[in-house]
C-alpha cells in the first residue's frame, strides 16, 4: 500500500464525490420534491458515475498481497474501525436535525435510527437515516468478501473469481429464485464489478499478467451490461483518469485543495444529502423558487460542517484508533 497519499488519486476521489453531490442537489432533489432545478439531463447520470468511480478506487485499495499472511478478522475489524465512528456521529446529527426540523418523506423512527447505528438496517430492509448511506452496506459486503479471501491465503485471487462467477449467475437467475434479488445484493449486486475492477487493476498495474487483464475486461463487460451506455462511457473516462492519477501523469491535479477536500470526502458523503435537502427546501421557501446558486451555498455549509467534524471528531478518533491498533 502507498505510504504517502497520491494527490492525483485524491483529486479523482473528490471529483467522484462532487458528481454525487451535484446529482443529489439537482436531479434527485427535483425527483423527490417536484421542484424545478437545473435542466441538465446528464446530471441524472452523475450519481451512478460518481459512485462507480468511488467503488473502483475503493477496490484498488482493497487489493491484498496474498504472498503475506493477513488475519481476516483483524482486517475486517480494522476496516470497520475506520468507517464506523464518523458514521455513528453523522447519522446521529442527521437523525436529530430531521426529527427537529423535519424532512418530508425522509424522517425515521428511533428504532430505525438504532438499527442504522448497528449497521444492519441495509441487510434487513429497514429505512436508512440518510438514503445516501446505502453505499456503506455494500462496503461492508466487500470487506467481508476480502476478509474471506484472506482465509485462503495464496488462492485469494481465485476465490474472487468464484465470487465473480456466483455474481454473474445470480444476475441471470435472481428474478426466478426465492429471495434472489436479496441474495444478489449480498453478493455485491451490480456494484461488485466496480470493486472487482479496482482490485484487479491494482494487480495488473503492479505486475502485468494476462489473468488480471482478462479479469479487468470481464468487469468492464459486466459494467457495460448492467448500466446504460452513456453511464458506462462516463465510468470509462473516470477509470482512465484514475489510471493516469495512479501513474501521476496529471500534474495539474497536484494541488493542496484536492488533499484538503479528499481528507473530508468521506464525511461529505455521509452528511451532504438529508441536511442538504433541508437547506435547499429552506432556501426555496425563502426565495420562492430554486436557484443554481443554492448548490454553492448549501455545499459551502456542508463543507464547513465537514471540516469541523474532521478537526474535532475524526482526527482525535483516528489517533486513538491508531494507538489501539499499534498495541495489538
Amino acid at each position: 500500500m502507498e505510504s504517502k497519499k497520491n494527490v492525483q488519486i485524491e483529486a479523482v476521489r473528490v471529483i467522484s464525490m462532487l458528481m454525487v453531490v451535484i446529482f443529489h442537489y439537482t436531479y434527485r432533489f427535483k425527483e423527490l420534491y417536484n421542484i424545478d432545478t437545473v435542466n441538465f439531463d446528464f446530471f441524472k447520470l452523475f450519481g451512478k458515475i460518481g459512485v462507480g468511480i468511488f467503488f473502483i478506487i475503493s477496490g484498488y485499495f482493497l487489493a491484498r498481497d496474498y504472498s503475506r499472511k493477513e488475519n481476516p478478522i483483524r482486517f475486517f475489524v480494522n476496516k470497520l474501525l475506520r468507517i464506523y465512528p464518523l458514521y455513528a456521529i453523522c447519522i446521529t446529527i442527521i437523525y436529530v436535525l430531521t426529527s427537529i426540523f423535519g424532512l418530508p418523506g425522509r424522517e425515521t423512527s428511533f428504532i430505525e435510527y438504532f438499527l442504522n447505528l448497528l449497521l444492519i438496517n441495509g441487510f434487513i430492509g429497514i429505512n436508512y437515516v440518510d438514503g445516501a448511506h446505502w453505499f456503506l452496506t455494500y462496503m461492508i459486503i466487500f470487506y467481508v468478501m476480502v476478509a474471506f479471501t484472506l482465509i485462503f491465503h495464496k488462492n485469494g485471487k481465485k476465490v474472487f473469481l468464484i465470487f465473480a462467477g456466483v455474481n454473474f449467475i445470480l444476475n441471470i437467475i435472481k428474478q426466478y429464485i426465492p429471495f434472489g434479488i436479496y441474495i444478489y445484493k449480498l453478493c455485491g449486486g451490480d456494484y461488485f464489478w466496480f470493486v472487482f475492477l479496482g482490485i484487479f487493476l491494482r494487480y495488473f498495474m503492479k505486475n502485468i499478467s494476462k489473468f488480471d487483464l482478462l479479469a479487468i475486461i470481464l468487469s468492464l463487460f459486466m459494467i457495460f451490461l448492467n448500466f446504460k451506455f452513456i453511464t458506462f462511457l462516463g465510468i470509462l473516462i473516470g477509470l482512465i483518469l484514475f489510471i493516469l492519477a495512479v501513474k501521476q501523469k496529471m500534474n495539474f491535479f497536484n494541488k493542496q485543495i484536492f488533499l484538503t477536500l479528499g481528507s473530508v470526502s468521506y464525511i461529505i458523503f455521509l452528511i451532504h444529502q438529508n441536511i442538504g435537502y433541508q437547506l435547499l427546501l429552506f432556501l426555496c421557501n425563502v426565495y420562492g423558487k430554486y436557484n443554481i446558486l443554492f448548490i454553492f451555498v448549501v455545499f459551502s455549509i456542508i463543507l464547513a460542517i465537514s471540516f469541523l467534524l474532521y478537526k474535532y471528531c475524526e482526527l482525535p478518533i483516528e489517533r486513538k484508533i491508531n494507538k489501539i491498533l499499534r498495541r495489538n
